[in-house]
């Protein structure tokens, strides 16, 4: 599988981008698209509405593009192998790459700059067909050709004759960039299983059903095998028919439709799967053994291989994995269509170059360890194995010859049963139940966090209003008996779920300078269609302490009654049971029915501009209203108490001033009390 940075995929002084498809969107960048071969990992990016630049690739790879995704032909570009084209100043020619049906290795030469560029896509390499290639012949090494070509060497892409050169650069497969990896040659894996499926065909005592897995394009060359070593053809299904009429095979009529015809059947490679044989076996009950082969270099990592070679000189057989469940036996065959890591080194031993490009691998850090592990001064002793059946296929006993650091870890594992994955659902199940009831529980608590008041809030906000002291026209006026009043009933809820804060929709008036803010709040029990409205105080020059005025006050004494707030006050009179009350200096009656009178009250807050602190006063005294000092205002709950100097907060010394409003549900005595101009409220509370 090809690494997806983009300098593995430009040539470099050009705009030809090898099996880098997703660069299309640089249009203007890169116009002419090389595709090695046929598979997902390299035509990724290839979209059926392509016209983003001249596709090159090999006849059958062609013949595959046009079958996948209907690309317009006008857009691809087919070319035989060993032949040289040019585009713009670029002579480029594709190579066998012994990889799958179609894939091919790119060489490149810039005419302009005589560099050249080998791309070898995904590559088994095979020296032999190398040295048989003339466009390669003047990168190879001398000592590596005939003795009649040591001199000087035809180039392929031109024909003139020239000195050995040099490639710019390989593009190299190393997918298998790892010593370890030191499977069999491909010739060697095919007789291997063409073998063993010679001997089993010979047995007549048993009908047998042999599967082979494969990809979508690769391994073809197993069937080939078998085909000449038994005259047996090898089934196939209708899709892989069609596409191997793409590949133009040499050895196409290997292949067959029909299923009667022979019991050798080429399947996709998830069929090799046991879950996937055991329903093979149940759909074919007349047949005695399943032998299913699974040509992977993967499967080489389980095979004991020896560290290092015999000192004798003799090559060691090395039996592959085999598995027997029943009447299905599964064999694992170290089959690659990559190079191991002797043929990389002999690659890289074969031509004359500067430098090498590594085409696969995770990061920067393993590339930097592929480039030593390719370096000439690697220390590097090549093992070669010879494959040998396992004792489990020629006896057919149910048994497995796995490797014993295999056994063991199977053996740790514990023994699933159907009875496991019930209970082990159950878990799950209940596991799922308990998240979804803690996710309840805490959506359930913060709906309640939000609902309910902070008292600790409130209590803060307290002593906040305590200190907060407001001086206009000569009259010091304290909060903390109204905000104590207020904090004790909102803390207390009230005397019943009626007395809950109300709050009502706010009007576009409540937000004249963008700092006033208004909340209005309900002591009663909510009735919007008998709403009674709040006047305003007015005919005073404290702007926290409006009063209405004569006129108002003799039009409305006889359907109101007394309502008060903090700072910014809005009284409401109304007269109760025939009564009236005098707005110059009365005394409010006591309340002749059991419901709470209504009130509205209102909460703003105004930006100031701050002034100088002023010292603080003694108490207000209400029997000498005339006195023309400034007195405090406070609460009768603090009588008997030592009061201590507190600094007198001004409107114009605060940013913000916050008035708390909220009715009085108790006897309350309110006197007002007009003197030089000035209004003052007395407020007597039996708290």
């Amino acid at each position: 599988m090809a690494s997806s940075d983009e300098d593995i995929k430009i040539i470099p002084g050009t705009k030809f981008v090898v099996d880098g498809f997703k660069l299309k969107k640089e249009k203007n960048k890169y116009q002419h698209f090389f595709l090695t071969h046929f598979h997902s990992d390299h035509y990724a990016g290839l979209i059926k509405t392509w016209s983003h630049g001249m596709i090159y690739c090999t006849i059958p790879t062609c013949n595959l593009v046009k079958k996948k995704f209907n690309v317009k032909e006008e857009y691809l570009y087919p070319c035989e192998f060993n032949k040289t084209y040019k585009v713009e100043d670029v002579e480029f020619a594709f190579l066998d790459a012994n990889h799958c049906p179609g894939s091919s290795l790119i060489l490149f030469k810039v005419n302009s700059t005589g560099k050249a560029f080998l791309h070898t896509g995904d590559m088994r390499f095979d020296r032999s067909k190398m040295l048989n290639c003339e466009a390669l012949r003047p990168y190879i090494r001398s000592e590596l050709l005939d003795d009649g070509d040591n001199e000087e060497e035809k180039d392929g892409c031109n024909g003139d004759k020239k000195k050995n050169m040099k490639l710019e650069s390989i593009f190299l497969d190393t997918t298998y960039c790892d010593p370890f990896y030191t499977f069999p040659k491909q010739v060697e894996a095919i007789e291997f299983i063409s073998n063993i499926i010679e001997m089993k065909l010979k047995d007549k005592k048993k009908k047998y059903l042999i599967l082979i897995g494969t990809y979508q394009i690769g391994k073809e060359r197993i069937a080939e095998g078998i085909y000449k070593k038994t005259k047996k053809k090898v089934f196939v299904t209708f899709d892989k028919y069609k596409t191997l009429q793409c590949l133009n095979l040499p050895y196409f009529d290997a292949f067959t439709m029909n299923v009667s015809e022979t019991n050798v059947h080429i399947v996709n490679m998830k069929d090799i799967g046991w879950k996937r044989l055991f329903q093979i076996r149940a759909a074919n009950k007349d047949v005695d053994e399943i032998i299913a082969i699974k040509p992977s270099a993967w499967c080489f990592s389980e095979m004991e291989i020896p560290p290092e070679m015999p000192k004798d000189g003799i090559i060691p057989t090395v039996a592959v994995n085999a598995t027997r469940r029943s009447n299905i036996t599964q064999i694992e065959v170290p089959y690659s269509e990559h190079s191991s890591f002797s043929e990389l080194k002999e690659c890289i031993d074969t031509f004359y170059f500067k430098d090498i490009i590594p085409t696969v691998y995770k990061d920067k850090k393993h590339k930097k360890r592929i480039l030593e592990m390719l370096d000439e001064g690697f220390n590097y002793q090549p093992i070669t194995i010879k494959l040998g059946i396992p004792e489990v296929v020629l006896t057919e006993n149910e048994a497995s010859n796995k490797t014993s650091s295999k056994k063991k870890k199977e053996e740790e594992k514990p023994k699933v049963t159907i009875f496991d994955f019930i209970k082990k659902g159950e878990e799950k199940k209940k596991k799922r139940l308990l998240k979804e009831e803690e996710e309840k529980k805490a959506k359930e608590k913060v709906k309640e966090e939000e609902e309910e008041i902070d008292e600790e809030t409130l209590e803060e906000l307290a002593e906040v209003m305590n200190e907060i002291e407001y001086e206009e026209d000569g009259v010091i006026v304290n909060s903390s008996y109204i905000s104590s009043t207020c904090r004790s009933k909102l803390v207390n809820g009230g005397s019943s779920v009626d007395n809950a804060l109300d709050i009502d929709e706010l009007d576009d008036d409540d937000f004249v300078d963008g700092s006033q803010l208004a909340v209005l709040m309900s002591s009663t029990t909510r009735t919007p269609k008998k709403e009674r409205e709040l006047k305003p105080i007015v005919n005073t020059s404290n702007p926290f302490l409006k009063l209405p005025s004569t006129t108002e006050s003799n039009t409305t004494k006889n359907n109101s009654t007394n309502s008060i707030g903090s700072s910014s006050c809005f009284i409401n009179k109304k007269t109760t049971g025939g009564s009236s009350t005098n707005s110059s200096s009365s005394t409010a009656p006591k309340a002749t029915t059991n419901e709470t009178p209504k009130a509205k009250l209102r909460l703003k807050r105004k930006q100031i501009t701050p002034t100088p602190p002023t010292p603080s006063t003694p108490s207000f005294n209400t029997n000498n209203i005339s006195n023309t000092k400034k007195q405090k205002f406070s609460s009768p709950s603090s009588v008997g108490n030592q009061t201590t100097k507190k600094s007198i907060a001004t409107p114009q010394q605060k940013n913000t001033i916050l008035s708390y409003l909220y009715p009085l549900s108790k006897e309350t005595k309110v006197k007002e009390i007009n003197e030089n101009g000035i209004t003052v409220l007395s407020i007597e509370d039996d708290e």
